[in-house]
């Protein structure tokens, strides 16, 4: 069963992590064609096309993926899928509308001299939804290469339009999400017709108060994750400049190598958990093993990345940005607790669909960043803004992780992961405050990578022994 996880992980992953992979590929384009101040605003555009997303969505993919294995004939998953299609085609237009009718307001709070790009930004929410449920039918209709193909199609055409529109129409930021309209919007269209089994003008009101029952009580906690990884900017406009909001944007483009890795897990560990949890009476011993093997796998990529973050930074970005590297570490590790461990230890709402549990731990998690913010931004500045996130981020993941062990316990094993949180926690504080000679880096890197060995040696060994 580990074995066919790493295989999803392997193929989904790679898949999704291409298309994640939009931003960092762009990144030197776009150190090189946006002054710190500008790359500011096009980050707090971004920050409310994705709270746009969040409204849009409702969370229903989410109760797609719940309920599409207990839709068992092929006319209930038509029923599933069209009903929430058109709901949240219908709400992400709406969200588009209020945004374009409320344009100058925004832009007079971003700081931005031109409100036309949000008109061409608030596009993107409803072509970014239906590409996101799209996409998820797809995963679980496993079908890897047609996923991946869909994928590369809107690599393709992402890259490719902002890079022309950057580079020889010269639209500045605008071209960014111009890119991003007209990729999502091709993508769509196209998975749109090939799940055409799955969507037609089929709309059931029972099924869509269903699906609310389980996606509502997600919204708060998807909100909260964006108030922890988005609403900084706006806080940071009070005490810092938007060319510091530029810099901690480049700092997260980086760490988004991370992400990659998360959503190449979420894409994978969905399916694969849901499908177990239903029929493998033996889930709660792979669900221990899954998760000592990932969160001891990511924690110590952090850790790897964090030791060559200036070497990476001055690689992608100008020296403009340079002071982005120390903050890699904390939003590396921060990513790494939310996005990748917190999905293998916060099991029981989802389980037990008490998915009330889920706003309760976010909306703790927003309220110990806000106040961290409060009390570390004024004194640490832009190192005051990560060190926020990532006491919030500690605070989620053990709170998701007593919650789920109290609904549902499956009987996680706590000291791998201390262990290897406390090498990761050392090694992003080092390398935040020293500038360490490149001799004295690999030989950090080659004593984390030969740990990696013996931990996967050792894991190997035992997946074995519970697979026999």
């Amino acid at each position: 069963m580990i074995k066919l996880l790493a295989k999803d992980f392997v193929i989904y992953g790679l898949a999704a992590s291409l298309a994640k992979l939009i931003g960092l590929i762009l990144l030197p384009v776009y150190t090189r064609s946006f002054s710190a101040s500008e790359f500011g605003n096009l980050d707090l555009v971004s920050t409310i096309v994705a709270f746009g997303a969040i409204l849009g969505m409702l969370q229903l993919e989410s109760a797609v993926s719940r309920y599409f294995f207990q839709s068992k004939t092929k006319a209930d998953k038509r029923i599933l899928i069209s009903t929430v299609y058109w709901t949240i085609l219908l709400g992400s237009a709406i969200v588009m509308i209020t945004l374009v009718v409320f344009k100058y307001q925004l832009a007079s709070l971003l700081s931005l001299s031109d409100p036309k790009v949000l008109i061409v930004a608030a596009m993107v929410i409803p072509a970014s939804c239906l590409n996101a449920l799209l996409t998820v039918v797809i995963r679980f209709k496993k079908k890897p290469l047609i996923y991946l193909g869909f994928q590369l199609l809107l690599i393709g055409g992402i890259v490719s339009l902002t890079l022309y529109l950057i580079l020889i129409k010269e639209l500045g930021i605008e071209s960014v999400f111009w890119g991003q309209l007209l990729g999502y919007l091709l993508v769509s269209i196209f998975m749109t017709l090939y799940l055409k089994e799955y969507i037609g003008f089929t709309f059931n009101m029972g099924t869509l108060k269903r699906s609310f029952r389980y996606s509502l009580p997600l919204v708060p906690s998807v909100a909260g994750t964006w108030i922890n990884s988005y609403a900084n900017r706006f806080f940071m406009l009070g005490y810092l400049t938007v060319a510091d909001v530029g810099i901690y944007a480049v700092a997260l483009k980086l760490a988004s190598i991370i992400n990659l890795v998360g959503a190449s897990f979420k894409m994978a560990w969905a399916p694969f958990m849901w499908e177990n949890f239903e029929n493998n009476k033996e889930y709660k011993n792979l669900f221990r093993s899954v998760q000592e093997y990932v969160s001891c796998s990511i924690l110590l990529l952090v850790s790897l990345l964090t030791i060559f973050s200036y070497d990476l930074t001055s690689f992608l970005a100008t020296p403009e940005y340079f002071f982005a590297s120390r903050l890699f570490g904390f939003i590396a590790l921060s990513y790494a607790l939310t996005v990748v461990i917190n999905q293998t230890v916060s099991l029981g709402p989802g389980i037990e669909k008490k998915t009330e549990y889920n706003t309760v731990i976010y909306l703790i998690s927003v309220v110990v960043n806000i106040a961290c913010l409060f009390l570390m931004v004024p004194v640490f500045e832009l190192h005051g803004v990560v060190i926020s996130l990532l006491i919030s981020s500690l605070v989620q993941v053990t709170l998701s992780w007593i919650f789920s062990e109290k609904l549902h316990p499956i009987g996680f094993s706590i000291l791998p992961t201390i262990l290897s949180l406390t090498i990761s926690f050392a090694t992003v504080l080092a390398f935040s405050m020293w500038t360490i000679d490149l001799s004295i880096k690999l030989i950090l890197g080659l004593c984390l990578l030969a740990l990696a060995i013996l931990y996967v040696k050792r894991a190997i060994g035992k997946t074995f022994s519970i697979t026999s």
